[in-house]
This record gives C-alpha cells, sequence and structure tokens, in this order.
C-alpha cells in the first residue's frame, strides 16, 4: 500500500511542478531574514510574478528590515503577507528602512500594512510600534472615477518628477509628472487645454494606484 501511494504521490509531484518555488538547496540566508518556511516560499513566487525574482537578496534584506520596523511581530498568516508585502514594496520603490522612516517622505502604504496598524489583524503583546515608521493610517485622497479634473496614479511607483505648479495652464500634451517602478519610468501628459488647481506630489513621493495626484480647475 506504502509503495502504490508512493507512486501515486510522484505522478502529483510531476503535476503541480510549475507551482513550485524553484528552490534547489538550503540556504543560510533564513539566520538573517527569518522567515518561516511558508512564507519563504510564497514569497519566492510573489517576487517571480512582480518580475523582481532577479532580486531576491535585496527582497530577503528589505524582509529583515521591515520585520525590525515592525516591532519583531510573529510571523504567521497574515501578519507575514504583511512583512512580505512591504519588503516587495521597498525593492520595487527602490526603498530602504531609513527611506520608510523619514516623516517627510510621503509613502502610499499597501491596504495590509494599514490593516496591521489598524488592529484589524489583532494586537501583539507590546502593542503595534510606532517608532521608525512615516504614517501609515493617514488619510490619501483618491481620485474620483470618471472625473476628469482628477489625474490618478496609473500605477504604484516612485514620484520622479513634477512639471506643473497651481495655476499653470497647461495645453493638451503638456506633461504633469513622472513616475518610476521595477526600473521602468511612465511620463503624464495633460489630456485637453486646461488650469491645474492643485498638486498632491512632490518628488520622491511613494504613491499608490488611483492616488489623487493633480487636480484640474
Amino acid at each position: 500500500m506504502l509503495q502504490v501511494l508512493s507512486n501515486c504521490w510522484e505522478g502529483v509531484r510531476h503535476a503541480y511542478a510549475p507551482f513550485e518555488a524553484d528552490i534547489r538547496s538550503g540556504t543560510a540566508d533564513v539566520y538573517n531574514h527569518e522567515m518561516p518556511g511558508g512564507p519563504y516560499t510564497n514569497l519566492r513566487e510573489q517576487a517571480r510574478a512582480t518580475g523582481l525574482a532577479h532580486r531576491w537578496p535585496e527582497i530577503a534584506r528589505a524582509y529583515a528590515e521591515v520585520n525590525r520596523l515592525f516591532g519583531d511581530i510573529v510571523k504567521v498568516t497574515p501578519t507575514s503577507k504583511v512583512v512580505g508585502d512591504m519588503a516587495i514594496f521597498m525593492v520595487a520603490n527602490e526603498l530602504r528602512a531609513e527611506g520608510v522612516a523619514d516623516p517627510a517622505r510621503d509613502i502610499a502604504f499597501s491596504e495590509s500594512v494599514v490593516s496591521l496598524f489598524k488592529g484589524e489583524l489583532g494586537f501583539p503583546p507590546e502593542g503595534i510600534p510606532k517608532a521608525g515608521l512615516g504614517d501609515p493610517l493617514r488619510t490619501r485622497r483618491k481620485a474620483e472615477e470618471g472625473n476628469a479634473k482628477h489625474v490618478a496614479a496609473p500605477m504604484p511607483g516612485s514620484v520622479v518628477s513634477v512639471a506643473v505648479k497651481p495655476g499653470q495652464k497647461l495645453a493638451k500634451g503638456a506633461p504633469l509628472l513622472s513616475i518610476e517602478a521595477m526600473k521602468m519610468e511612465a511620463a503624464m501628459t495633460a489630456d485637453g487645454d486646461l488650469v491645474v488647481k492643485a498638486v498632491n506630489i512632490k518628488p520622491g513621493d511613494v504613491i499608490a494606484v488611483k492616488d489623487l495626484r493633480v487636480e484640474f480647475a
């Protein structure tokens, strides 16, 4: 019976192969990043899915930094995902711990991080850590869907440059701002002849999708 089960499992493994994490050996790096086994393989797959597999050593380093920033929380589902999401976010946006901790830097924290700091995932014995971080609970204004006067962030990333200011008159095609994510830069331009009412970003800000960036009169 054991051999029958063994043969069956071997066949299952072949079918499951496309979903495996492609980890060929053990690693001593676990003593640095302290990832549990499940989150380790899940984060490797997340890195591959987001095009960051080649930057795995940086992600592992960022994971360790996030773990310290978050007070060395117990890393089980769902808290392990919070740490992993933040590590991916930091690498994709070229951030280190000191950048995250900079109160002058505007960072669009992910929903999972916001949930942690709201206490929706429970409360660790020492409380939710606050020191060393920006303000994950700061309310960010979102662009209204269908509102032609609102310019939303098309993707998460870092603001490279801002080419407009309030009161400025723009012709169609005039540059508004540029965003960088994963070494790719995207420029945003005016859809028509417009007047700028408000600018809600500055170079260096880290933004999320649908954040309101520029508002027209």
